[in-house]
């Protein structure tokens, strides 16, 4: 957990969750397994799964996931064909075409004002169709570079923090931290007994015995026992900020688990 300054000057406890990137390992339809989803895996570990595991993660050419569930169908826009890149990147890429675009140029003038020295009329003949094949050659060139879009999902592709790109509101399920074996008071947040004047039962449970009828314990009452790693689901939680380029997203409020457990986020009804 961090916190961050809203514009409008407000302190915001948010949880930055790593959304992704998730590979697409088996996408399960109706007529073969009986029910549409998209099994994917995150994490990737350094050691090898058992054989058969990793059989499939060779085929696909992916990398040995450690976290592998199952999630409903997506949007294939939402499929990412690859990391996004930084806007720094970007505009060294873009100085660079812009280098390259002037350093064409001066060698197009140079080679104009040498024909020139032959004649005018050469000159304006030979300059004409050079300026045609270059911008035939920079339009091939730009339709070859822009992706298609993403039309099936296959095996393979990989998922990122796009998916809840426009969602307000999402709900978080993991495992709570494991605490072990707590009493009453840890566990169910029991009042203590007195400390003074000759107060033995302090921390104790007290009496939980009943009279002759029905002579027993009911069942649920609450004592002491083992306390966390359970399975539990917070609901309705703000998303503050998404980070499409490091899949980072930022939720107002705490979520279940340590740092660095696993986590199932899915959009919230109410969103």
């Amino acid at each position: 957990m961090t916190q961050i300054f809203s514009e409008d000057g407000k302190w915001v406890p948010v949880t930055v969750l790593q959304a992704g990137p998730c590979a697409v390992l088996q996408i399960k339809t109706d007529g073969q397994d009986g029910y549409s989803s998209f099994q994917i895996g995150f994490d990737d570990r350094r050691k090898d799964a058992k054989r058969p595991q990793q059989v499939c993660f060779d085929k696909l050419g992916v990398n040995t996931k450690r976290f592998v569930r199952e999630i409903p169908f997506i949007d294939p826009a939402d499929i990412l064909t690859g990391v996004p890149v930084a806007e720094e990147a970007s505009e060294e890429v873009e100085e660079a075409a812009e280098i390259e675009e002037t350093a064409v140029a001066d060698e197009s003038d140079g080679a104009v004002e040498e024909v020139s020295g032959e004649g005018e009329d050469v000159a304006e003949e030979s300059g004409e169709p050079e300026a045609e094949e270059e911008a035939e050659e920079e339009t091939v060139e730009e339709a070859a570079d822009e992706p298609e879009p993403a039309t099936e999902v296959k095996p393979g592709d990989i998922i990122g923090v796009r998916v809840f790109e426009g969602v307000s509101k999402v709900d978080v399920r993991g495992v709570s931290k494991g605490r072990g074996f707590a009493g009453n008071v840890k566990r169910h947040g029991h009042s203590t007994g007195d400390n003074s004047h000759g107060g033995k039962s302090v921390r104790l449970v007290g009496s939980t015995g009943m009279h002759t009828d029905p002579g027993r314990v009911p069942k649920g009452k609450k004592g002491p026992g083992h306390y966390g790693n359970a399975n539990r689901k917070i609901m309705n939680l703000e998303v503050v900020e998404l980070d499409e380029v490091k899949n980072l997203l930022l939720v107002k409020g705490a979520v279940p688990g340590p740092r660095g457990g696993y986590l199932y986020i899915e959009e919230s009804l109410s969103s």
